[in-house]
């Protein structure tokens, strides 16, 4: 793009996106298999995937350098962003996430090759699902291949579409998946934050129970039944003040259990304009929530005559 501008009669604009993230790693933490399902639902676990991801292999060989390593957050210039939070167990520390997992008891002894064993005498072994909806998920599934390998974790990758990974995702019927996250410019644009954990892939029964009156999903239990009176304190409240406070509170759980796992900040949303197109702004916000480019006053652009 950036080679042909002159030639295609072009410009390029970067706007920033949105939402938080191309990548949100979510384990399962219903999983049909027992030991699989304690291992997700035991927070040591999840620092140690964490704190095993290079995530400055991945900028840069995905995203070009042009992100940064992050937990799901919310943009810098955000009311409700907390740098503890954004920052919180990205750096890239193989020795102190080898020391959660050997910590967890179940898993410390290796295989010749060096894999992990589960107390039943297999490899300790996950498959990464993901659909093809955004390009990075594939590289960063091998990326996070090798990544793994390091702490005694095999990672295999599996590629399906959308439709059908939305099915296994339903159904429980899968190990650890990645998705998108939104609302980093403004929590406020969606009920479905990530931050009280009801979004797929993590706590979808729970956040069912609690919506439901107890009709249907799974009882939550522990932090997760302060996260979700926060959620509908949050929902209820017009007043700033009250958002910021209920938010941090949020994070503050969210940094004590790690519910699901970020890798980097979204890279900016690349623009390409026609030069007799005028009136698109340099700089913008790009996002599915304010359907983008409709955020920019689209009504003037306009196409200049030559």
């Amino acid at each position: 793009y950036m080679e042909n501008r002159e030639k295609g009669d072009y410009r390029i604009l970067q706007w920033d996106r949105g939402y938080a993230t191309d990548t949100v790693v979510w384990l399962n933490a219903h999983h049909k298999d027992p030991i699989l399902n304690a291992l997700y639902n035991d927070k040591r676990f999840r620092f140690a995937l964490s704190l095993g991801i290079d995530r400055q292999e991945i900028i840069q060989a995905i995203f070009l350098g042009v992100t940064e390593p992050s937990q799901v957050s919310t943009r810098p210039e955000s009311p409700f962003y907390w740098e503890e939070w954004a920052k919180f167990m990205t750096e890239y520390d193989v020795d102190k996430a080898n020391a959660y997992l050997d910590e967890i008891g179940t898993i410390s002894k290796r295989d010749a090759e060096g894999y992990r064993l589960r107390p039943d005498g297999a490899r300790l072994s996950m498959q990464w699902l993901y659909a093809t909806v955004f390009g990075s998920w594939a590289d960063t599934g091998e990326l996070l291949t090798a990544h793994w390998k390091k702490l005694g974790i095999e990672l295999t990758t599996k590629e399906v579409d959308r439709q059908l990974r939305t099915q296994l995702v339903d159904a429980d019927d899968y190990d650890v998946t990645p998705w998108s996250a939104d609302a980093a410019c403004n929590p406020l644009l969606t009920a479905g934050m990530n931050w009280h954990s009801g979004r797929e892939g993590t706590r979808t029964k729970e956040a069912e129970w609690w919506d439901t009156g107890g009709a249907k999903g799974v009882e939550p239990t522990g932090d997760l039944v302060e996260l979700y009176k926060l959620r509908d304190e949050f929902r209820a409240s017009s007043n700033m003040e009250d958002w910021t406070r209920i938010f941090r509170q949020m994070l503050e759980i969210n940094i004590k259990n790690l519910y699901y796992i970020g890798i980097c900040t979204a890279p900016p949303e690349v623009v390409l304009v026609k030069n007799n197109f005028r009136n698109v702004p340099e700089q913008a916000i790009s996002d599915y929530a304010y359907f983008s480019p409709a955020n920019t006053n689209t009504e003037q652009y306009f196409i200049r005559q030559s």
